[in-house]
């Protein structure tokens, strides 16, 4: 279960699927409770949720991190929801590298 700390999933048919078909990578893919990773969020300049609030799952954020908290439609394909995320990560990109991190 995800619930317990240390436990990985498998990613979904759904998703190895749509990997597979925009040729994004799915090799060794698993997901993992926030609880177990241990990680010094400190070290993030960023941290983004898509599953509701940041705070749900991290009450205290470290002084010097951003939250954000990004709203994907249930109802939009996977397609749709990939689009979406690929902008919002190149205006974050640009909001904190500026322009010249976008010009690739």
């Amino acid at each position: 279960s995800s619930a317990t700390p240390g436990t990985r999933d498998e990613v979904s048919p759904t998703l190895q699927t749509f990997l597979h078909e925009t040729g994004l990578p799915e090799d060794d893919l698993t997901s993992e409770n926030l609880k177990a990773l241990e990680l010094d969020l400190s070290d993030y300049v960023v941290i983004v949720s898509l599953g509701g609030p940041v705070s749900q799952f991290i009450p205290k954020m470290p002084f010097h991190t951003s939250a954000l908290d990004w709203t994907l439609l249930e109802e939009s394909s996977l397609v749709e929801q990939y689009r979406q995320l690929r902008q919002n990560i190149a205006d974050l990109i640009q909001l904190i590298a500026g322009d010249e991190a976008t010009r690739v």
